[in-house]
């Protein structure tokens, strides 16, 4: 199991273990932003993940050096895509926030998803004032908002979706319609 330390050395990314269940679950109710129904959306994925060995889902845990998980990230691949991934749910105990947790499970994930060939990460969030803060923090990570849909999820509460466009994917450009090849690009984008 690959574990990512801070460059503080207390704090460690790695994959999602039985034993943080429990934890995880008093962190989704104790951040205060997702309703009843989403956290038990989140504790299914998270029980197929553990019990069912789903790999649709995967999961980085940030813990400290006492292994008490502190935030996670749940992410996949895009439906249907070979380089396009998804940030599904992130949470940090407030106890722990901005003591880095959040930017050390993102670079955790993205390099997991650039090991795996992958080139975007898209975010998708509410425009409620109370995920401003998630905003914020995804703009500062280098995402930048690609698309607003208005009145998505209700009356005045648009979905905001961010990217991410690896460097590494700046590289190589994909063609499907012409045999599925991989051509270097001979340019450099600024």
């Amino acid at each position: 199991m690959k574990t990512l330390y801070s460059a503080r050395g207390k704090t460690a990314a790695r994959k999602l273990l039985a034993a943080d269940r429990g934890q995880i679950l008093r962190i989704l109710k104790k951040v205060g932003t997702f309703t009843g129904a989403e956290v038990r959306m989140a504790m299914e994925i998270i029980d197929s993940c553990l019990f069912d060995e789903d790999d649709e889902y995967r999961f980085k845990v940030a813990v400290d050096c006492e292994d008490r998980v502190m935030g996670f990230l749940c992410y996949g691949r895009a439906d249907l895509s070979r380089s396009y991934w998804e940030l599904y749910w992130m949470a940090v105990d407030p106890a722990c926030q901005r003591m880095h947790v959040g930017e050390l499970l993102m670079k955790a994930m993205e390099s997991d998803i650039m090991s795996k060939k992958g080139t975007n990460l898209l975010i998708e969030t509410s425009s409620k004032d109370i995920y401003e803060a998630a905003r914020r923090f995804y703009r500062r990570m280098g995402y930048n908002e690609l698309l607003v849909q208005k009145d998505f999820y209700g009356a005045g509460e648009d979905r905001i979706t961010y990217e991410k466009i690896f460097e590494t994917s700046m590289n190589e450009l994909y063609l499907p319609g012409i045999g599925g090849r991989v051509f270097q690009r001979r340019w450099s984008q600024k």
